[in-house]
């Protein structure tokens, strides 16, 4: 039977991730260690690793939020775990709003997403809509509150531009009507492009100034600044506030709080600073002089200003 990972916070659906086929090989032996990250409003998911084999069998259930109103996409990524870092190995995107009630089986061919890496394969998952998840109940007495209704509307908006194209920088969007979306598990990439919509001179993420100060400034005489770690709770409410576009103000916690966040991040990159396609040259010039000059050669640009900074 299949696992379950269960929050409650009705109404819901259920996803299980039945399994995947034909995945492409990220190791020398021509095999992957294939596991899911699950995306889907604030939540962030994550399936066993499979080991050795391109035909992976999860058959892993989530219990997850269900919105009727809403047309958010579920997100699922597939990547090969690795001791250095976690290789893309490809995603599909799907609209749950669409299905009638009742358990559907479906079954989608990877795509690149953002990296338009050429991929193979295809998932297998199973779909549970019950009647009460697509009743969306309303009480004249307690009307929605409006944060539920401005994302309402945000989501539409969001999905309105994917389906027509409609890129914002050329659309002449405000930021407070541009899609705001995740900043942890995601790649530099996508995320830099997104931040510089909301600062052009941004180098390195938002976030990441105001909290690398706040270290610099009070970690000289603090203990095991990065080996003590810090409140897993509270970590995790200034990473949901910085995913949903706050600041969180770091002083208010305790300094290894503000230093977890940090590894935290770095540490749910879907590609390390340090990228795993470059592993190999890595290992070549390590041993030469003046390793760092000819290391700066290999590293992507938004990389490089994130090693600077830090």
């Amino acid at each position: 039977s299949p696992l379950i990972h269960t929050m409650a916070n009705p109404p819901t659906f259920n996803i299980t991730i039945v399994s995947a086929s034909n995945l492409p090989a990220s190791d020398a032996n021509g095999l992957s260690d294939p596991f899911c990250l699950i995306a889907w409003q604030s939540k962030r998911l994550k399936t066993k690793i499979c080991k050795q084999t391109l035909n992976p069998i999860w058959k892993e259930k989530f219990t997850l939020p269900f919105d009727p109103n809403s047309n958010e996409l579920l997100e699922i990524k597939l990547y090969d775990s690795d001791r250095f870092t976690n290789e893309y190995l490809g995603q599909v995107n799907f609209s749950v709003s669409g299905y009638k009630e009742g358990i559907h089986k479906i079954t989608i061919p990877l795509n690149g997403g953002v990296k338009k890496i050429k991929t193979s394969g295809e998932i297998q998952l199973e779909l549970e809509v019950s009647k009460a998840s697509l009743t969306s109940p309303k009480d004249p007495n307690h009307p929605a509150p409006k944060s539920s209704i401005k994302r309402g509307f945000r989501n539409s908006l969001i999905l309105s531009k994917k389906l027509i194209g409609l890129d914002s920088k050329r659309s002449g969007l405000k930021s407070s009507e541009q899609e705001r979306e995740n900043v942890f598990g995601v790649e530099l990439d996508e995320l830099m492009e997104r931040q510089r919509l909301l600062d052009p001179n941004a180098k390195i993420p938002i976030f990441m100034p105001p909290l690398l100060t706040y270290i610099r400034e009070s970690g000289f005489d603090e203990e095991g600044v990065f080996r003590v770690g810090g409140i897993k709770t509270e970590i995790n409410n200034m990473k949901e506030k910085i995913d949903d576009g706050e600041t969180p103000d770091y002083s208010e916690g305790s300094l290894h709080n503000a230093t977890g966040l940090l590894k935290l991040f770095l540490r749910e990159l879907p590609t390390p600073l340090f990228t795993f396609s470059l592993y190999d040259s890595f290992i070549k010039i390590f041993s030469s002089r003046n390793f760092l000059n000819k290391m700066i050669h290999f590293v992507p640009l938004t990389h490089i200003h994130i090693l600077t900074h830090i």
